[in-house]
């Protein structure tokens, strides 16, 4: 996948120039096949990596040109329009997935919490809070949060937890840290957090009936801000209405 990410429609030209070579005997020169072999071992290895990203493919970039740079170079004008924009378009969906959709509402949240502690915030959501250096905030279902984002004072006290796709006793175990939390979760994921709790967690934001049983619960949770768009590879949206990302105010009742 990385490789397709990083060079769109030019991997797939790479992979249909193999054809002759694979299946028809087609001969290349000496440099040719040096090139060929660096890139199937630098795939072959980084592919038994577990951690995998696509900047680490970068360095596959100079024997991809040498090898395939004279290839592109004798294509047809028509053929060179054709690639092009293919390669435009292709670039335009990923920019506009990755750079909006993909797991945008988590930057935009965490933009946003860092003036959400702030004394003359006129919506400072825990102004209420006795110790608001005390700063306790768990994201769910979403990938490892830039924390350079919250600006937060060297004093203040930081408990910040990524749990990923955690189950339960995890965040059961990790909520226990703290009696106030703010909760990142996506849309799509939050109906299967409440229900792994079994009733400890309730969200007070649905109905009367549920703020009337938040005295049964471990924990009260009121919905705060959504952000939209956002995309959860984590959590597969079902519909549009679950393409965003929702930040719960967490409050204990013991």
């Amino acid at each position: 996948v990385n490789m397709q990410l990083l060079f769109s429609p030019y991997w797939f030209v790479l992979l249909f120039t193999l054809i002759p070579v694979a299946y028809r005997g087609k001969t290349m020169q000496k440099h040719e096949y040096l090139m060929l072999y660096t890139i199937l071992f630098a795939l072959s290895i980084l592919s038994l990596f577990p951690h995998q990203e696509a900047r680490f493919l970068l360095p596959l970039l100079l024997p991809i040109s040498v090898l395939y740079g004279s290839t592109l170079s004798q294509c047809s004008n028509s053929q060179k329009f054709a690639l092009r924009g293919t390669w435009t378009i292709f670039n335009l969906v990923v920019s506009v997935f990755f750079g909006i959709l993909h797991q945008g509402g988590l930057i935009r949240l965490l933009m946003r919490l860092n003036m959400f502690t702030a004394q003359d915030n006129k919506n400072n959501i825990l102004s209420h809070t006795p110790n608001t250096t005390d700063f306790c905030v768990v994201t769910y279902e979403t990938y490892m949060s830039p924390r350079f984002l919250l600006k937060r004072p060297l004093e203040d006290e930081l408990h910040f937890f990524d749990l990923g796709g955690a189950n339960a006793s995890i965040m059961e175990q990790t909520l226990t840290k703290c009696t106030d939390w703010l909760l990142l979760v996506p849309a799509s994921a939050v109906a299967n957090l409440w229900h792994s709790f079994h009733g400890k967690i309730v969200d007070i934001s649905q109905s009367q009936q549920a703020a009337a049983e938040a005295g049964e619960c471990l924990f009260t949770a009121e919905l705060i801000e959504v952000s939209f768009p956002h995309f959860s590879g984590e959590a597969l949206p079902k519909s549009l209405s679950e393409l965003s990302l929702l930040l719960y105010r967490l409050s204990s009742t013991v």
